[in-house]
Parts: structure tokens; C-alpha cells; sequence
């Protein structure tokens, strides 16, 4: 009887230990979601060598469509200086003159669109920072 209980004991204290070991696992691998999201994400982002950006990727965006409309309005600069350059060298003749003038109003209207959009855009990724939370950006950070 007694190695009946001997072994008795030992086969409840087994039991309760891998009983006690699969609790005990169930609560270590329980993590949540979100944290393996963004661990993830925080590898992925280190790999490819982003860790150092604190914006997101609306702010990105908004950057990335500042400098082409900067870009669009530095042609249409080049293009009003050519047009005057057009004009003067035009001693007279009506269709160079046609021409430059004709040139010169597109060209600023363009500008005032692309003035108009770049404004528009400023002002879009400012509230965009503003309703994130973010203090410093890309966007101009004097003017806050």
C-alpha cells in the first residue's frame, strides 16, 4: 500500500506541475495584439533603415506634394522670365509679341494655381499634424 501511495503522489505532483507549466505558458505567450503589430513594424522599420522618422505617413505626403508643386511653380517662374525675355527681344514684330504676352498670362496664372494649391496643401498637413498631435514636422514649424 505504501508504494501504491508513493506512487500515487508522485503522479498527482506531476500532474499538477505540467498542469502548472501549461498555465503558466498560456500566460506568457499571451500578448497582445497590438504590441506584436508594432513590433513587427519596428523591425521591418529598422531593417529598412526608417528608424529615425517620427512622421506618419500622411505628413509624408503632404511633403512630397509641397516640393512638386514647388518644383511646378519654379517652371512657371522660368517660364515668365523666358516669355520677358521673349518680349524684349521682340524689337516690334506683332506674333513675338503675341506670343511672350500670350506666354507670360499663362504662366502667371499657373503660378497663382499652383500658389493657391500649395497653400491649400499647407494648411490640410497642418491640421493634419494638429489633430495628430504632432508638434514638430516637415511642414514649416516657425509658423505655428
Amino acid at each position: 500500500m505504501k508504494l501504491k501511495n508513493k506512487n500515487f503522489v508522485k503522479i498527482i505532483s506531476i500532474g499538477f506541475v505540467l498542469v502548472g507549466l501549461f498555465f503558466l505558458t498560456d500566460s506568457l505567450q499571451a500578448v497582445d495584439l497590438r504590441s506584436q503589430v508594432y513590433g513587427q513594424l519596428d523591425s521591418g522599420k529598422e531593417t529598412s533603415g526608417f528608424t529615425t522618422s517620427r512622421y506618419g505617413p500622411q505628413i509624408i505626403a503632404a511633403k512630397i506634394i509641397q516640393i512638386f508643386l514647388g518644383l511646378i511653380g519654379t517652371i512657371f517662374l522660368i517660364l515668365i522670365a523666358m516669355s520677358s525675355f521673349w518680349y524684349i527681344t521682340a524689337r516690334g514684330q506683332s506674333d513675338k509679341i503675341e506670343k511672350a504676352t500670350s506666354t507670360i498670362r499663362g504662366a502667371v496664372i499657373g503660378l497663382l494655381i499652383v500658389l493657391m494649391a500649395y497653400s491649400i496643401t499647407y494648411f490640410v498637413s497642418k491640421n493634419i499634424q494638429k489633430a495628430a498631435g504632432i508638434r514638430t514636422s516637415f511642414v514649416n514649424s516657425y509658423y505655428s
